[in-house]
């Protein structure tokens, strides 16, 4: 069995790009539909590199269903770095997909082959100008979190998302800021294979993906910085597992990071550097000092925000209509969780509509999220030591059932939570690193 790209082709007029993979006699077709109304003048050769790099991003979707060990690459080939980092990103991007299937990595992980003779060319510097910043938003608290830092710190941005949405569109309302939306239509043959059972399903490292489509969105509209809202958990793995960490957020991880700017630096630079800087802007904080500060600065989002994935389902049949929380998942557990250490409980009943504290449903949920489990669950939830501390502190202010009150008393004597990680900002810039330092 063979995966592969086959091919890609973009519309400039009406902004469509068009993806294509084919596994035997399967042939998987993937849209995207940028606003041609924002376009700017831009360098073609740029945007077809950008493409191509996306094309080969997207594929993950679609090769999971049958893990073939041989690609073909149709529509262009990689130098050694991108296939290393393609390789890599495949590989730990499916590591919590391959736990789930019971798949061994060693054996099932593809590996890219690269065109050992192919050199990118840099591009002339400056054709991404007047350092505009793109800020992806998901609707949750962190970006909003983030729009609040860079707001206090003047920086100008743009909102960005794939597949817009109440939440993302109210939120950005309330912020002010421009929302650019691109919307993404997945294969519907992908689709009836996973509903018939009869491929491998689960998991795939979505950021990763979208940082792709955000690099094809700099080009388009002249953007030169994404500003990412990743904070310091996202890098502490759910679970160790044949020798490799699974790490349901890899791909909002510091190691992903690290790895998608050296890609940038060296396959879409000019002599000057990459063309598009990507780092987080929440790094060096915790999922904990991230609530506080929404909790202080963006109470004006109380009443449109949400953080629980129910409401962007592929399964449009599976989304919430009317509210803005499931209160059934591990998101909404955590961030009702998070947020009781610095809002009323009147007010937090308000923005859920229930008290999340005395469901039945959820205490294996706390008890996974506090380490009391087998493993951290899956979902983007901040790390068990900060979880143990709200419910700690949620517990002070009387706020927790009695099952939960015993399972504080589980707890594991630990040193004292720090919720501000000042010399772990990772790749932030040196203003907005001295920024933070100052003012968290």
């Amino acid at each position: 069995m063979e995966f592969e790209f086959s091919s890609y082709r973009f519309d400039k007029d009406s902004g469509v790009l068009v993806l294509e993979y084919k596994v035997d006699e399967h042939n998987f077709v993937e849209e995207f539909c940028f606003d041609p109304s924002l376009f700017v003048e831009y360098d073609p050769q740029m945007l077809e590199r950008a493409l191509f790099f996306l094309h080969i991003a997207c594929g993950v979707s679609y090769w999971k269903a049958f893990c073939p060990a041989d690609l073909r690459m149709t529509s262009g080939n990689l130098t050694a770095l991108e296939a290393r980092f393609f390789t890599d990103f495949y590989k730990h991007g499916l590591m919590q997909f391959f736990y789930e299937n019971d798949l061994d990595p060693e054996k099932f992980a593809v590996k890219f082959e690269p065109d050992k003779k192919l050199v990118r060319t840099k591009f002339e510097s400056g054709l991404l100008v007047d350092s505009k910043v793109l800020l992806p938003i998901g609707g949750g608290k962190d970006s909003l979190v983030s729009e609040s830092i860079l707001k206090d710190a003047g920086v100008d941005f743009s909102w960005f998302c794939v597949k817009s949405d109440r939440i993302k569109k109210d939120c950005a309302k309330v912020s002010g800021h421009d929302l650019l939306s691109v919307r993404r239509n997945f294969s519907s043959h992908l689709i009836e294979l996973n509903r018939s059972g009869e491929v491998f399903n689960g998991h795939v490292p979505i950021s990763g993906i979208l940082a792709f489509v955000e690099l094809v969105a700099c080009v388009l509209y002249g953007y030169d910085t994404v500003v990412m809202s990743n904070e310091h958990s996202s890098s502490q793995a759910n679970l160790h597992w044949r020798g490799f960490e699974v790490n349901h957020q890899y791909s909002k991880s510091l190691a992903f990071e690290n790895s998608f700017r050296e890609f940038v630096s060296s396959s879409f630079a000019s002599d000057n550097g990459a063309l598009v800087d990507y780092f987080s802007l929440l790094r060096g904080l915790s999922e904990y000092r991230i609530a506080e500060v929404f909790s202080k600065k963006c109470t004006d989002y109380f009443e449109v925000f949400s953080s629980c994935n129910r409401n962007f389902h592929l399964d449009k049949s599976k989304n919430l209509s009317g509210s803005r929380f499931c209160c059934e998942c591990e998101k909404c557990a955590f961030v009702f969780l998070i947020l009781s250490n610095f809002v009323n409980m009147d007010v937090l009943i308000g923005i859920f509509g229930a008290n999340l504290f005395e469901s039945k449903k959820l205490l294996g949920v706390y008890s996974d999220m506090f380490g009391l489990g087998s493993k951290k669950p899956w979902e983007c939830v901040g790390s068990f030591e900060e979880s143990r501390h709200a419910a700690k502190m949620a517990m002070e202010r009387a706020f927790l059932s009695e099952e939960m009150e015993r399972m504080v008393a589980k707890f594991p004597t630990e040193k004292e939570f720090v919720s501000v990680y000042k010399k772990e900002f990772g790749n932030l810039p040196d203003f907005l690193k001295k920024f933070l330092i100052k003012n968290l």
